[in-house]
């Protein structure tokens, strides 16, 4: 049984098809550090947005994972994609069910990139929407997760999910 939280999370990260990742740079610890470090800095931002605490740590998320794969997967993966905090609780609260009301991106050339996204749990719930923002025009690999759809004829982002491996 692996006890330690760097191999908790490798393990995890091989079970969810992303053993890639613990190879990208050399060796896994140097891997593992900065995907901790996110994950500790996620739990933190996620307090300071909500009041309490809510924790990321790989054997949290091995339990999760448990009930919920396929969001621990998309999640997972988000991890890989991102290095913000923000983005990452904007992916979590997608993924444990708000719903995606607005979505904005500014790109211009050589110009100051811009993503923003406004959640809420109910179309008329303009009260409690939360909002995310991202200056980094790297964050815009997230939104190839975002199912895409149509309701009504109109266009509507819904939920995030994980790639599949073919």
């Amino acid at each position: 049984m692996i006890s330690s939280p760097a191999g908790r999370l490798a393990e995890l990260l091989r079970s969810n098809d992303l053993d890639w990742l613990l190879k990208s740079s050399g060796a896994e610890e140097q891997t593992l550090a900065p995907l901790l470090r996110r994950l500790n800095d996620l739990t933190d931002a996620f307090q300071s947005r909500f009041g309490h605490r809510v924790s990321f740590c790989p054997e949290q998320l091995r339990f999760e994972f448990g009930r919920n794969p396929h969001r621990i997967r998309a999640f997972l993966q988000a991890l890989s994609e991102t290095r913000h905090p923000e983005m990452l609780l904007m992916v979590w609260r997608i993924l444990q069910g708000l719903a995606i009301r607005r979505l904005a991106l500014q790109y211009h050339e050589q110009k100051p990139f811009e993503l923003l996204l406004e959640l809420a749990r109910t179309e008329d719930d303009s009260e409690s929407c939360e909002q995310y923002r991202s200056e980094d025009i790297n964050d815009a690999k997230l939104l190839r997760h975002f199912g895409i759809t149509k309701a009504n004829q109109l266009p509507l982002f819904d939920g995030f999910f994980p790639f599949r491996k073919n």
